[in-house]
């Protein structure tokens, strides 16, 4: 690897100029090309970063050996994929700072390493932290806030309705991760606005991890003086800044419209700019035809998601180009109420290469669609983002059908459609879904795209029957089928946000042929968790009468066209025929007793066989529904 040192004190001040323009009758454009012009390509890979000492922050510029190649800047657990890398020096501040950039072209990638000498920093910071106090007399950031045990201390703002906490962690080196309702942070504080309408308890999760090993606590604030407060309120009129807006909505006929919970819950910024309600007619794909793959459709069980899946997935053309290289556009006009940026992976909780980013979109006040697992998004996303972070005010981000909101590469785009004036009738208990509150809405997204767009995407679909989308809500009263909850582990949210599923248990058929039924078990190694089942009696007819039944767990294989060939090799094709079997010897056997219509009692027993003469023992857990 070829390293590269550069020392300077000042930074020069720079102008950034960018145009745009496109045909829209031009569907494919090239990705993944640098705006640069070739007078800046060289032989080969190098690159140029300046300090700027009174900011402490590093700009960096790089120059690329190809206009098709990809990039990737590197700081510590910061990474840029454009031709300029801009950040701020973690504290302590080295003596040196290394910055590496990676430029890859097809599958071949150089990388070479930049030493920023920032040693002038290191005595800056020094005297700074010596100064520096807060108003209890408190070195910031030193070591007199570590403490033997996580704890926090969280305080409120009842004029403004806001909560400031402020963490106390175990270890320098941890990483932290606040959470209150759908808004988190990774800083030591974390501020924000509370949610409408306001309870009497108020519930902040901090979560700190030292590597693979995490701890959660659980801070509740006292809100109950602001709830009195706000029943004195109209709760259909919002201000901030002086401006004001209603919540007071209208039908098209003129008749009042009776708003979703969740949008009071985003009432600064879906209920803000949201008018009407039900289906909307969409503009186009969310990617170019030629980007996707295939598609997989709603209601698959894997990894955390336990429970039948309220999204589907388009895979890419080809992954092994890496992160940020298919456009996502949006599909019709809308509002962009809610942001969300992962960095761990929430199945396994390891440290990702690069970001997931979650976007949720409303198109009125009662029909929204949402993109997750996102690479990138467009600057005016990622800024609003981070002043959301910063406890700045988000109004939501207005946005037009067709327009560009991020990239895609790598992996999977998640995509779903929402209904809120639709009740899945499938979930028996609409109640224990709150967590992810649009679940229970989940509708076919197939029937509001112009129809020849319509039939080019489910050409990509590997799902065959009817519906094409998928589904994912197989609750039938009185029977095995369909999504349970173990006892005391809080529904679908569970007591523990960092494996929340450990207590799910799902009996459904398979996503790509109904006639295989599966089951999710939750407490179960991660993608180790779910098996086709085989045994004498339909889930749908095990009923209180049914006594004790067993079926065996089967690994399962999807298959294209034959058994022989792998169905994830290469894009569908038209007649491409998808199936699933079941795969290799039993693993196990698990066993269900329906104690009443909504109480099952369950085990699992891997390695054991049907024929072994099996009963409950004391690990026997009980899911109600």
């Amino acid at each position: 690897m070829k390293k590269i040192i550069y020392t300077f004190i000042f930074l020069l001040p720079l102008v950034i100029l960018a145009c745009s323009g496109a045909s829209n009758s031009v569907e494919e454009v090239e990705k993944g090309v640098s705006k640069q012009s070739t007078e800046n390509i060289v032989k080969e890979l190098s690159a140029t970063c300046s300090l700027d000492s009174q900011k402490s922050k590093i700009f960096c510029e790089s120059h690329r050996a190809s206009l098709i190649s990809v990039l990737k800047w590197t700081y510590k657990d910061r990474w840029d994929v454009n031709d300029n890398f801009e950040f701020d020096l973690y504290s302590p501040i080295e003596a040196n700072t290394l910055v590496a950039l990676q430029e890859c072209i097809d599958n071949s990638c150089n990388e070479i390493e930049i030493i920023v000498d920032t040693s002038q920093l290191v005595a800056d910071s020094k005297n700074k932290s010596k100064d520096q106090q807060h108003d209890n007399g408190k070195v910031s950031s030193s070591t007199e806030n570590i403490v033997k045990e996580l704890s926090a201390t969280c305080s409120l703002d009842s004029q403004k309705s806001k909560i400031l906490c402020k963490s106390h962690r175990t270890s320098l080196n941890s990483s932290l991760k606040w959470t209150y309702r759908s808004r988190w942070t990774g800083n030591d504080e974390f501020e924000f606005d509370l949610h409408s309408p306001i309870e009497p308890k108020t519930s902040v999760i901090l979560q700190e991890c030292i590597d693979n090993s995490c701890n959660e606590i659980e801070i509740i604030v006292d809100t109950s003086q602001l709830v009195v407060h706000s029943n004195n309120t109209s709760k259909n009129q919002k201000h901030d800044d002086g401006k004001s807006f209603t919540l007071n909505k209208k039908k098209k006929d003129g008749s009042e419209l009776i708003l979703p919970e969740v949008v009071h819950r985003y009432a600064g910024t879906w209920g803000r700019h949201c008018e009407g309600s039900g289906p909307v007619s969409f503009a186009n794909s969310p990617m170019y035809m030629n980007d996707i793959a295939y598609m997989t459709p709603y209601g698959q069980v894997v990894g955390a998601h336990i429970t039948p899946i309220d999204h589907m997935y388009f895979e890419p053309l080809n992954r092994s180009l890496g992160p940020d290289i298919y456009e996502v556009r949006a599909i019709q006009d809308g509002i962009i109420y809610e942001i969300g940026k992962r960095e761990i992976s929430t199945d396994t909780g390891e440290k990702k290469d690069f970001a997931d980013w979650r976007l949720d979109i409303a198109h009125n006040c009662t029909f929204t669609s949402y993109f997750d697992l996102m690479t990138s998004v467009i600057p005016e996303i990622e800024q609003a983002y981070e002043d959301k972070e910063l406890g700045r005010e988000f109004n939501g981000l207005i946005i037009k059908a067709g327009q560009l909101l991020g990239y895609v590469g790598g992996q999977t785009l998640d995509f779903g459609v929402y209904d809120y004036e639709i009740l899945l009738p499938g979930f028996i208990t609409p109640d224990l879904y709150g967590h992810e509150y649009w679940k229970v809405h989940t509708v076919d997204p197939f029937q509001y795209f112009p129809e020849d767009i319509s039939k080019k995407l489910l050409k990509k679909m590997i799902r065959t029957v009817d519906p094409q989308a998928g589904k994912i809500d197989y609750d039938v009263d009185g029977t095995l089928s369909g999504n349970w909850f173990e006892q005391g582990t809080n529904g679908y949210e569970g007591n523990n946000r960092q494996n929340y599923w450990i207590g799910h248990l799902s009996v459904a058929p398979h996503e790509l042929d109904p006639s295989y039924w599966r089951v999710g078990i939750g407490y179960l190694e991660v993608y180790e968790n779910s098996f086709l089942i085989k045994g004498n009696i339909d889930p749908l007819k095990v009923k209180i009468n049914s006594g004790t039944v067993i079926y065996e767990l089967y690994q399962d294989r999807k298959y294209k066209n034959d058994y022989d060939y792998e169905w994830y090799f290469e894009p569908k094709k038209e007649d491409d025929v998808y199936g699933v079997q079941y795969w290799g010897d039993s693993k196990g056997i698990i066993i269900f007793q329906m104690l009443e219509n909504r109480l099952l009692k369950s085990e699992v027993f891997i390695g054991r066989s049907k024929d072994d003469a099996i009963i409950f023992t004391d690990n026997a857990r009980l899911y109600k529904r």
